[in-house]
This record gives C-alpha cells, sequence and structure tokens, in this order.
C-alpha cells in the first residue's frame, strides 16, 4: 500500500537497466554525487547553449553529507573542446565511463570549513567554448570534481547553423499514482489519497503547472475528467432526498467536491489545447491483449468517448499507449482488434521495440495502415532523473546532448523525433521536468511539432515488423524489459468472483445501488497500467474487494441448527440473520428437504431484515415418518441470484399418528386402575 510519497518504481530500476544498455545513462549521475562525504550538486548552467563570444558560467551547491566537519574544498571544472560525436559516447560520458582527460579550465577554492550537513555555493566559468571547439556545434563533455567527488556533465554549443532542425513533440501523461487508497470504502485514508493526486501542490496539479505553458499534448485518463455526479453539490430541499444526502458521509462529499474542482480546472486547461483522451483508469493494454481481458475493453473506451465528447475542444480518443512500450508488427494487430469498431488510427511505443542500429524516426505505419509513433527511449527515460535533479538543470544539458547525438546520425535529413514522459515521473520533480523540456525546446535546433502532425505526417518511416512474442518484438534481453503486468487472469478472476457476490447483494441491499457503483468503480482502476509500479498496491485493492465480496457472501445468512419437531404438522421455525450494517429487503429464502419424511407445505414470504438483526421464518410442514431430516436452505434475491452459500438445517421428526391415542389410553386406564387401588385401600384402613 502507497501513502504519502510516491514508491521507488520498479519500472525506474528497469528503465536504468535498459538505457545503459542502449548506451544511455540516466541523469542522476550528472545531477548531484555522494562520494567521501561530500555532494555537488549544478544549479545553473547559463548559457544554455553557447554562441560566439559566450562564456558559459556555472553555479553549484558543495555540500558536507558526512558526519565531520571538513575544509570547505576546491571545486575544479575540467572539460574539453572535441565535440562528442555520437548518442553512445554522450551515454558513456554521462554514466562516468570514461578517464577525466580534459584540461582544468576554472576552479573555486571555498575556504573556511563545512559542518556536518553545511554547504557552500561554488561558480566556475568555461571560456568561450564555440569559438575554440572545432566543429559549428556540438557537445562538450565537462566534469566538476571537489575533494575526491566527480560529477559529470555537457555544454552545448553552436556558432552556425548546419543541420536540418528535428522535429520534436512531447506526450506527457495526467494518469493517477499507483496508491490503493484511492479505492475501496469512502473515509478519511481515501480522501487523503485524493488529496494528494488532485489538491493543492498535488501530483497531477503540478504535473500541469509544469506543461501548461510548453507544446505538450497530455494524456489524460477520464477518471480525472470524470467526478461522480451522483451525489448533490448542497442539500436538497426534498425532504426524502435531503435525509438521503444526509446519510452520505463527510469524507465522501469532500471528496467528490475535491474531484469536480480538478476537473473544473482541467476543462479550463483543456479549451486551448488538444490531448489524448485514453480508454477510462488508463488500462494495461498488454496485459487485457495477453490474457484475454479484452471484454472490459468496449466499456472502457465507451466511457472515454463520453467523457471526451463533454470536454471543450477536440480530443483523441483512437490513440492507444500500452505500459510496456512494446509497438511490433503482432501488437499493432492485437491492439487493433481490441479497438474494434472505435478504430485505432495510432500506437506510441518505444523506439527501442522496432530495432536497428539508428535511432528510429518517430513516425512510422504498420502493415495495416496505423500509425506508430516511435518515442525515443534516452531522452524519455532521462526524465525519470529527475528525482534527483529538481532543478532540472543537469537533466537539460544531458537531453540537449543526446539530442545533439540524435542530430548527428543524419543532420542533413528530416527526421521527427518523440518523447513520452513516463507515467512513473516523480511528482516531486515537476520544477524541473519544466526546466528540461523547455530547454530542450528551446534549443536551435529543435523545431517543436505535435503528436498529432506526427501521426498524420505523409513521409512516414518504414513498415513495422511483423513479430511473434514480445521480448522477439523489442529485440531486447527478458531481464531488461519493462515491470511484467501487475493484472494477471488469476488476480481478475478473484475479483470478478468478487464482484459477482457484490453485485448479487446489491438487490437486496437498502443501498445496493450506491454499494454496487462503488465496487464497480473499484474493479475498472484495477485495470490500470499504473499498477505495473507497484504490484504489492493492486495486491492490496484486490484485497479490499474480496473483503468486500466475502463480506456480501456471508452478510446474510441461515443459522444451521437442530430443530425437534413433535407433531404430524406444525410449524418449522427458521433464523436468517443480517450480519451487515444496513437493512435488507426481499431476500427470498428456499427451503429443500433431502428425505421424503419431511414435506414442508408452503412456500415463505420474502423477508425483510434490519442492520445487524435477525428474522425467523415460520413455515408449515408436515412430517411423515420418524427420523432426522437434513434441509438444504438457500438464499436468493427477488430474481433469483444466489446470495453466500446454502446452510442445512437438521430437523428430527418425532410424528405422532393414530398409535399416540392408544398410548393416551393406556395411560388414562392405568391412572383410572391405580386411583381405584388407593380408594379401596384407604376404606380398608378405615374399617378396620
Amino acid at each position: 500500500m502507497t501513502h504519502g510519497r510516491m514508491p521507488r518504481h520498479p519500472v525506474m530500476a528497469a528503465l536504468t537497466t535498459l538505457l545503459l544498455l542502449l548506451g544511455v545513462a540516466p541523469s542522476t549521475a550528472t545531477a548531484a554525487t555522494d562520494l567521501a562525504g561530500v555532494r555537488i550538486a549544478v544549479t545553473t548552467m547559463a548559457p544554455m547553449v553557447a554562441g560566439d563570444g559566450d562564456d558559459v558560467v556555472i553555479t553549484g551547491r558543495v555540500t558536507n553529507v558526512g558526519s565531520n566537519s571538513i575544509d570547505a574544498p576546491d571545486v575544479q571544472l575540467r572539460g574539453s573542446f572535441t565535440p562528442l560525436t555520437d548518442r553512445a559516447g554522450v551515454a558513456a560520458w554521462a554514466a562516468g565511463e570514461v578517464a577525466d582527460t580534459g584540461d582544468l579550465l576554472d576552479h573555486d577554492a571555498l575556504g573556511g570549513r563545512l559542518a556536518p550537513g553545511a554547504g557552500a555555493s561554488f561558480r566556475v566559468v568555461m571560456k568561450d567554448p564555440a569559438a575554440t571547439a572545432g566543429p559549428a556545434y556540438g557537445a562538450l563533455p565537462i566534469s566538476l570534481s571537489a575533494a575526491g567527488t566527480r560529477i559529470t556533465s555537457f555544454v552545448t554549443y553552436q556558432r552556425r547553423r548546419e543541420y536540418v532542425p528535428l522535429q520534436l513533440a512531447v506526450v506527457a501523461p495526467l494518469t493517477l499514482a499507483p496508491d490503493s487508497a484511492l479505492v475501496g470504502d469512502y473515509g478519511p485514508e481515501r480522501h487523503t489519497a485524493w488529496e494528494r493526486q488532485l489538491g493543492t501542490g498535488g501530483r497531477l496539479p503540478e504535473l500541469i503547472d509544469a506543461t501548461d505553458d510548453l507544446p505538450v499534448t497530455w494524456a489524460l485518463d477520464p477518471t480525472i475528467a470524470d467526478p461522480p455526479a451522483e451525489i448533490p453539490a448542497e442539500r436538497p430541499l426534498d425532504d426524502v432526498a435531503g435525509a438521503a444526502w444526509d446519510r452520505i458521509g463527510a469524507d465522501q462529499k469532500a471528496e467528490t467536491a475535491l474531484r469536480r474542482s480538478f476537473a473544473a480546472r482541467l476543462r479550463d486547461d483543456l479549451g486551448t489545447r488538444p490531448a489524448l483522451v485514453l480508454p477510462y483508469a488508463d488500462p494495461d493494454l498488454s496485459a487485457l491483449v495477453a490474457t484475454h481481458l479484452n471484454r472490459y475493453f468496449p466499456g472502457l473506451i465507451a466511457t472515454a468517448t463520453r467523457v471526451a465528447a463533454d470536454l471543450p475542444g477536440h480530443h483523441r480518443v483512437d490513440v492507444a499507449w500500452p505500459a510496456d512500450g512494446l509497438i511490433g508488427g503482432d501488437r499493432i494487430t492485437a491492439l487493433t482488434a481490441l479497438y474494434g469498431a472505435a478504430p485505432l488510427s495510432a500506437v506510441i511505443g518505444a523506439g527501442s521495440s522496432l530495432g536497428g542500429t539508428n535511432t528510429p524516426v518517430a513516425a512510422n505505419r504498420a502493415a495495416g495502415g496505423t500509425a506508430v509513433l516511435a518515442y525515443d527511449d534516452a531522452l524519455s527515460g532521462a526524465l525519470l532523473g529527475l528525482a534527483a535533479d529538481p532543478d532540472g538543470t543537469a537533466t537539460r544539458q544531458l537531453l540537449l546532448a543526446q539530442s545533439l547525438g540524435l542530430l548527428a546520425e543524419f543532420p542533413s535529413t528530416r527526421r521527427s523525433v518523440l518523447i513520452a514522459v513516463p507515467r512513473g515521473v516523480d511528482p516531486a520533480a515537476t520544477s524541473g521536468l519544466h526546466a528540461a523540456l523547455a530547454g530542450l525546446l528551446d534549443a536551435p535546433w529543435i523545431t517543436a511539432t505535435s503528436l498529432d502532425a506526427l501521426r498524420t505526417e505523409t513521409a512516414l518511416g518504414p513498415i513495422v515488423p511483423q513479430t511473434t512474442t514480445p521480448p522477439a518484438e523489442s529485440g531486447l534481453p527478458a531481464e531488461v524489459l519493462p515491470p511484467a503486468a501487475a493484472l494477471t487472469p488469476a488476480r481478475v478472476r478473484a475479483a470478478t468472483t468478487a464482484l459477482r457476490s457484490i453485485a448479487a447483494m446489491a438487490q437486496v441491499r437498502a443501498d445496493g445501488k450506491a454499494n454496487l457503483g462503488l465496487w464497480t468503480e473499484t474493479f475498472r482502476q484495477l485495470l490500470a497500467s499504473r499498477w505495473r509500479d507497484d504490484p504489492a498496491a493492486l495486491g492490496h485493492a484486490i484485497g479490499l474487494v474480496r473483503a468486500a465480496g466475502a463480506e456480501a457472501r456471508k452478510g446474510v445468512a441461515v443459522t444451521p441448527e437442530k430443530i425437534n419437531f413433535f407433531a404430524d404438522s406444525g410449524l418449522l421455525t427458521v433464523t436468517v440473520t443480517n450480519d451487515l450494517d444496513v437493512a435488507v429487503d426481499g431476500v427470498r429464502v428456499d427451503l429443500t428437504p433431502l428425505s421424503n419424511r419431511f414435506r414442508l407445505e408452503q412456500t415463505p414470504a420474502p423477508v425483510d431484515i434490519g442492520p445487524r438483526s435477525r428474522a425467523n421464518l415460520r413455515i408449515r410442514a408436515t412430517a411423515l415418518a420418524a427420523g432426522d431430516v437434513p434441509i438444504k436452505v438457500s438464499l436468493s434475491t427477488p430474481d433469483g441470484r444466489r446470495l453466500g452459500g446454502d446452510a442445512t438445517v437438521l430437523v428430527r421428526a418425532y410424528p405422532t399418528g393414530a398409535w399416540i391415542y392408544w398410548v393416551i389410553g393406556a395411560a388414562a386406564l392405568l391412572l383410572f386402575a391405580g386411583g381405584l387401588i388407593r380408594t379401596r385401600r384407604r376404606r380398608r384402613k378405615a374399617g378396620s
């Protein structure tokens, strides 16, 4: 269960390994490093891209992270004026895999002492790199060192333009975090979880603020744009409706108000920009197609279509973004079939899925005609390093250097590039996210474009090849593929079984409609992509559904008991108990004797039972012979749905019959004879 902070996502570890395999290091190596008790962090580097005559000023902070006071170290700037020529070189330098052979360019002798936890600011300068370097543009490797700690970064420059700019589009997800407190019963914990997502300073408002003024396409989960509509904002004047409103808990009302407020803010922002509306709950599409769970998809895409039509502006629902990023031919075919009558125009996925020595272009075409939009793994994955780079400066420089390495592959060819902000990006890094993306989009070798422009691009790349299995589709070893789907068939079966029990009980619960709505919504959220980042949270959420299902199965039950029936015919009493906190109405009780010795003369009427109460049913019955007779008792709804399991009541029948009259007569004669004998004895005693 995750509360209060985002987990250290498994996807981050997997992507880190993936990026290293591809020759790309995440930006944490260039942001801040803790070695020998000293941390170095870069806070500013200006100008971002140096021109002729520009000195690059680098500022930052050295912090003593040890337990003892130390002399404030000398911060040294080293670098080379020979640009890195390809992405592999950029990645190796960023990862610290290359020895520091650059010249000493500047230093800042800080002086004084640093107590544990204390820090000091530094400033160093790289003199006119554009004039000194040979090529017309490039990324120069630099390093900063202090007291044995070394970090790497890049200075980018341009004297003149000798290239065709890269066409760059960015897509950012507005989706929920894998927090199991967001689903299940209403209460303070759930309300707090929604506050962390949607409230002031929450994850999604921060992500919106970080991208609002940038040419970024949002991919949003309709959940956040479709708040609950059943609860009136104010108490209704009608007595019945007002009483119902009073019964709604304060936390549920507060959550509903919060979600409506955020949805209204989102509507205002969407009025001026196009967005992708993902299927409801942002379902794990790869899990749906791989585990034959596609029967749930039509309802999810139908909800997305309804929400998109209600939002201001024009927003697409025909673009798929599978969480695992695999976009080979077989996957495209499966997704096309999944969307079915809702035609699929494009699929977003990882460029590494397409293979090839060089980075593929962003806009491609599948064999069936679907556009395949391949995001750049290195540029996208670098954003995961923002957790260690709150200012975004180091990440921005890595993005600039990586994009120059990409440009150098085919500098004279028009190429499209797509960055997909990872779903698991740290929400605390949103200010850095804005700085990193804004810096890249402002680079002279970058021309901003839109996701929709890529989708309709006429000069599409090569047709995506056909494949058979996901590992073959990506061309990567299984251990560095994205995390496996947390949504398994077994987990879905468990949740489906529980929901079926909840749906049956909803037919007789006094609050049945609301209760079923709560758990149906929870079930739909279980299909979300976000659980890949925290499978344990999904397990907890499924546990909530299963507990609700168990309550539905056991909440109303027949008390198993043994009943003595001393009559040829009479009333048989059966007890039904309601252990729920709400009343149940119209529960059908079906009794079936498992022996022909006993016969029920009537069918009991449906029973109503108050909360935490019991009801006694009296049914006319006839005992045809003596002996033990088990009676199976089943509970069901008015429309015949079973409630829980069967119970057995054991009846011990003792029918009277004609013999009882002979016994009574014999007993009477014996009593009469005894009375006569006692009377004669008294007379004899009296006569004597």
